[in-house]
């Protein structure tokens, strides 16, 4: 079937990196990539009422039991704080900053010092699943071609819309070749998910490594085309795989009644409330679940919190 793709060139965070270092500001934004947080306290308060304030933004959303919404403890903490917030990295790093904007999982969220508070309710949250990608290439065959359907990629630009392969697998656990997108006209990209670990995941931790990966790969698709379309495509002349732990794809939330996903992506948006500058986006945490998995989930968040953070480096 026909299916729309949107995929960067560039890595996210080097994509957001280079828009905020080509853009003339008087706010003084530094973007911290690749490394771990660890601790996020309030100067004024410490680390205790940053998780007081945690704790009461937990407080404010309905609690979900059994498919009843019950209401919630108390009110969003609107406290203000102006003040400074201070990160901690494991690196031993240390910054001071006005306004913070955080992306990492829902589930790592909690992890951090001082948002300890939202574990429960994040631990709650419904099928968190891990995810894997295989792109396999070949130099001189025409996949799109050959198999009559139109590639992500044309010419080095993005096209409207491109087409992939819903294959149903023979119901066998370790069958995982279930969409096989047709990325490039030399390419296909491969997507599996599970529970804990994929089986791409699995294959790719055995002793054949990549290699075996990519073999098992090919016999499932050529199985499947053989049956659909009565085609076959040779072994690929080289492969790449990208594997996502547990938690990095969140398809839906635990509780689905109305007005609560709405509810919670709110109060998650502003983790200590709105009266603290820490803001907080991520796909997996998106208001809508059709938009969990997707990039356009995280800019959904960031779209919603996009007034927010304005307000907030004016007054920083």
């Amino acid at each position: 079937g026909e299916s729309r793709v949107f995929h960067l060139k560039e890595g996210f965070g080097r994509f957001a990196e280079d828009m905020v270092q080509g853009i003339e500001t008087e706010y003084a934004i530094a973007p911290m990539l690749g490394k771990k947080l660890e601790s996020i306290s309030l100067m004024k308060g410490g680390q205790d009422q940053a998780e007081s304030f945690a704790r009461d933004q937990v407080n404010s959303i309905p609690s979900c039991k059994k498919g009843v919404l019950l209401p919630p403890k108390s009110s969003q903490s609107d406290t203000e704080f102006d003040g400074v917030i201070k990160l901690k990295f494991a690196d031993g790093a240390e910054v001071n900053a006005r306004s913070v904007f955080l992306t990492m999982l829902p589930m790592h969220l909690h992890g951090v010092k001082g948002l300890g508070p939202w574990k429960d309710t994040v631990e709650g949250m419904d099928k968190p699943i891990s995810a894997a990608k295989l792109l396999l290439g070949w130099k001189h065959v025409n996949v799109a071609e050959k198999l009559g359907l139109t590639p992500c990629a044309v010419d080095h630009s993005t096209s409207a819309s491109c087409e992939r392969i819903i294959i149903g697998g023979n119901n066998e656990a370790s069958w995982f070749v279930t969409q096989v997108w047709l990325w490039g006209k030399h390419s296909i990209l491969l997507y599996s998910t599970g529970d804990p670990g994929t089986q791409m995941q699995n294959v790719y931790d055995g002793p054949g490594g990549l290699e075996a990966l990519t073999r098992v790969a090919m016999e499932q698709v050529n199985a499947a085309l053989k049956k659909r379309e009565n085609k076959q495509l040779p072994l690929p002349d080289w492969s790449r795989f990208k594997y996502w732990p547990k938690g990095s794809l969140v398809p839906y939330w635990g509780c689905m009644q109305e007005g609560y996903p709405e509810k919670y992506s709110e109060a998650m948006r502003r983790p200590f409330g709105k009266g603290v500058n820490v803001f907080y986006a991520n796909s997996e945490a998106a208001k809508h679940f059709e938009m969990h998995s997707w990039v356009e989930g995280a800019f959904e968040m960031v779209e919603a919190s996009f007034e927010d953070v304005k307000a907030s480096l004016k007054k920083s």
